[in-house]
């Protein structure tokens, strides 16, 4: 008899399937974006999607008194909550006429909006399954088979291919090779007593230069570039960037070096954008600076390479709405139930949005920055802000926009004029409130999302891209401002790789050349580090 029960136990089919599902959407989304984040940002969302999982079936089993019923309803809960982002999705944009304003009025009158409706259908779906279940005297194992290889069909499959990914894109000893590629250390001359200016580095994202903004859109950029003039900033007028892209533009001009290396360390058939990341996690001029007894403040922005920094002493984040998680772990919760219903708890509703967070982030950044004057020297302060970056949200006069999505240049240039009444208050704030004059350097590590002559063939398609369109991305602003030293040896073509080198040569007794300026692309995402030398075509 005992070996009876024994065997049937053996035969036993267990509900795994809830747990797979509950991976599945943390795996699928890691897959969709391999290329762009590291290996390990899963696991935290993944050991939070088991254990809900395992709450619900554990709470399910107790009132069905079935394992198999708890899985089925466990499966179909986990299916809700990490589909109702997408379905709301799908739902707007088939119905945006319907819900232009975010709400339907239902019978003329009761305001509703996706996620009403939407909770409202997964609320009755939940309790009518639920009470056939509890009323259901079926056996449900084949159901349970069934929904086992199901699932975990649907969590292998992303799985592997992820793993394989990655594996095939590991090269042995990837950080000591970069670190090598970099050159030798820097030996800095300072006279003992010296002051150390404060440095600001201050990236406008997509900041067109004066040709692109004048040329391509029509637009006069000289009453904000003569303020920059006549508060003593060295402009360059004719600056590019070194490449087309923040990763690769930052790794270059933080590192003070081409990185065209990347090439023979990651090849030129990945799309694995990580193995550019250590040379912005641990840049060198972060570390010659503090070796120099600077404290290195950073203000990141929702770019993950950028967001926070390990090297820095501190790192300002802005508390927003999911408590500063990481862009892997808020993008997967977007996706879920849980984000009408935050909303709705939350005291910050709006501020869930993807656009309020955009523009709340931005004035958080120029608050601080004009804080920062007061606080202990030397310091070395890094600020990647997202303006004039899409999306738009500001007006003219730094007003709210309340349509941001539209990519036009009209909007670009709006935002682009709140960015300079921005910066205008923020060189004021800065050169008053210093105790000793600082260095200030505004610099954008891109031109505009090419507008005026698109992208051909996809979003980052450098490879067939016309010259027009290249010019558009590469001419960017830059503004220096230096004092005490000669601006003599700069030249209106500088550019941003060469930025430090020269400010290490003026202010720290260093003996580095400044590099010939060169203007890469990269042929396309599939091909990351493939580059081609387009420096001819931006004359």
């Amino acid at each position: 008899m005992r070996l009876k029960e024994f065997k049937t136990k053996i035969r036993k089919i267990w509900a795994v399937y809830p747990f797979f599902l509950a991976a599945f959407p943390v795996f699928s989304l890691y897959f969709h974006n391999a290329s762009e984040i590291l290996p390990w940002v899963f696991v935290k969302p993944l050991i939070a999607s088991l254990i809900l999982a395992a709450l619900i079936f554990g709470a399910a089993k107790l009132l069905l008194k079935d394992w198999h019923k708890a899985g089925i309803f466990t499966g179909l809960a986990i299916f809700v909550i990490f589909s109702h982002g997408h379905i709301h999705s799908a739902i707007a944009y088939r119905f945006e006429n319907l819900f232009a304003l975010g709400q339907y009025k239902f019978f003329g009158c009761l305001p509703l909006g996706i996620d009403d409706i939407l909770v409202s259908v997964w609320a009755i779906l939940g309790l009518l399954v639920f009470f056939l279940l509890w009323r259901t005297k079926r056996n449900f194992d084949s159901v349970t088979k069934f929904l086992n290889f199901v699932a975990i069909f649907l969590f292998v499959v992303p799985t592997l291919t992820s793993a394989v990914y990655k594996i095939g894109n590991i090269k042995p000893r990837v950080l000591q090779e970069i670190e090598s590629s970099l050159g030798q250390e820097i030996p800095l001359n300072v006279e003992e007593g010296a002051i150390k200016p404060d440095i600001y580095y201050i990236i406008l994202d997509r900041y067109g230069g004066e040709r692109t903004l004048k040329d391509f859109y029509g637009f006069d950029n000289s009453s904000f570039l003569d303020f920059l003039t006549e508060k003593g900033f060295y402009v360059a007028h004719q600056s590019t960037a070194n490449y087309p892209r923040t990763l690769t533009s930052l790794a270059s001009s933080l590192n003070m070096e081409y990185i065209n290396f990347l090439t023979g360390i990651a090849g030129e058939n990945t799309s694995d954008q990580t193995f550019a990341y250590p040379l912005l996690n641990n840049h060198k001029v972060g570390e010659l600076l503090k070796s120099q007894g600077y404290r290195y403040l950073h203000l990141g922005s929702w770019f993950e390479p950028t967001k926070v920094s390990p090297l820095a002493d501190q790192n300002f984040l802005m508390g927003d709405l999911y408590l500063g998680i990481d862009g892997f772990s808020t993008e997967l919760l977007e996706t879920t139930l849980f984000a009408p219903i935050i909303r709705r708890l939350s005291s910050r509703t709006s501020s869930f949005e993807f656009d309020i967070q955009h523009r709340n982030r931005i004035l958080y950044q120029f608050e601080n920055l004009e804080k920062i004057p007061l606080l202990d020297s030397p310091k070395f302060v890094f600020a990647h802000i997202l303006i004039p970056h899409e999306p738009f949200v500001f007006r003219e006069d730094c007003g709210d926009r309340t349509s941001t999505n539209k990519l036009s240049i009209p909007s670009y240039l709006a935002q682009l004029s709140c960015a300079n009444q921005k910066v205008m208050k923020l060189v004021e704030t800065i050169l008053a409130s210093s105790k000793n004059p600082p260095v200030i350097i505004f610099q954008a590590d891109e031109g505009p999302y090419a507008m005026k002559y698109p992208m051909p063939k996809g979003k980052f398609n450098f490879k067939d891209a016309s010259d027009g369109t290249l010019k558009e991305r590469f001419f960017i602003l830059n503004a220096l401002y230096l004092p005490g030293v000669s601006t003599s040896d700069l030249y209106s073509s500088v550019t941003p790789i060469n930025t430090f080198r020269f400010i290490f040569n003026k202010y720290f007794g260093a003996d580095l050349d400044l590099l010939p300026d060169r203007n890469y692309i990269y042929e396309n995402e599939d091909h990351f580090y493939k580059y081609t030398d387009v420096t001819e075509r931006l004359r």
